[in-house]
């Protein structure tokens, strides 16, 4: 093992690569904490990741430093730093309709009953659109109201959309 350990070295110090120590690792932190807020997919955090390990001569940290230290951690923090933002901007109102969307009707929760698209462009489907897009008007106004404050990226955006097809009611 010593032999192997000192070959390692040998082989970091011509390549000009080093271990990843504490600073790294919370410099790499760093960098996948700002790009979480352009994109919270892991992938691309992992891509991130990637690139300024290469860029800083750094040999990747151990898998499960990467998942949950580093990744893992960014996205919690991204998270909390929306839910706090969405706690101040959103007002009681704004959260008992949100709540409603989870009321069941006719067997179905509301949000599932907006999430429907028409079947057809029949009288009947185009009123039953009609009455949807005049349920969710204030929905609308309070994205309009509250995505600035959150300082979402478009990308970021369209990830959590994709979340909304993912995940049931």
């Amino acid at each position: 093992p010593r032999t192997i350990q000192q070959q390692r070295q040998l082989i970091l110090e011509h390549v000009r690569y080093r271990y990843a120590r504490t600073a790294e690792r919370t410099q790499a932190y760093q960098v996948v904490l700002q790009a979480a807020r352009i994109s919270p997919k892991p992938q691309y955090l992992f891509r991130i990741l990637l690139q300024h390990c290469a860029a800083e001569r750094v040999i990747l940290p151990s898998y499960t430093t990467v998942q949950e230290t580093i990744i893992g951690m960014a996205i919690t923090a991204e998270e909390e730093r929306l839910i706090a933002i969405l706690q101040v901007h959103l007002t009681p109102a704004d959260c008992v309709a949100l709540e409603d969307l989870f009321e069941q009707q006719d067997g179905r929760y509301r949000l599932t009953l907006l999430q429907r698209a028409p079947k057809d462009f029949s009288h009947g489907q185009l009123r039953q659109e009609r009455g949807r897009g005049a349920a969710l008007l204030p929905f609308y106004a309070l994205a309009t109201r509250v995505l600035p404050h959150l300082a979402i990226s478009p990308e970021g955006m369209a990830y959590y959309a994709s979340l909304v097809g993912y995940y049931t009611a």
